[in-house]
């Protein structure tokens, strides 16, 4: 990954830190929602998406390209 900050300690490099543990929740609680039968393992990944970024880039129009 590439961080705009000239020397890595800007708000990018924080952005990019802060978001490996909220990946991590993220993902540890639709395990749980999987493992407890409530979602199946396409749902789990369709919500990670969302969240991710499907739902800013349908509110913002924008393409995958």
């Amino acid at each position: 990954k590439l961080l705009s900050s000239c020397d890595a300690s800007g708000l990018s490099y924080l952005d990019y830190l802060g978001a490996a543990p909220v990946r991590g929740d993220c993902a540890h609680i639709a395990d749980g929602f999987v493992a407890d039968s409530a979602w199946s393992p396409a749902e789990s990944d369709r919500v990670g998406l969302l969240i991710g970024s499907a739902n800013a880039r349908r509110f913002y129009r924008l393409d995958d390209g």
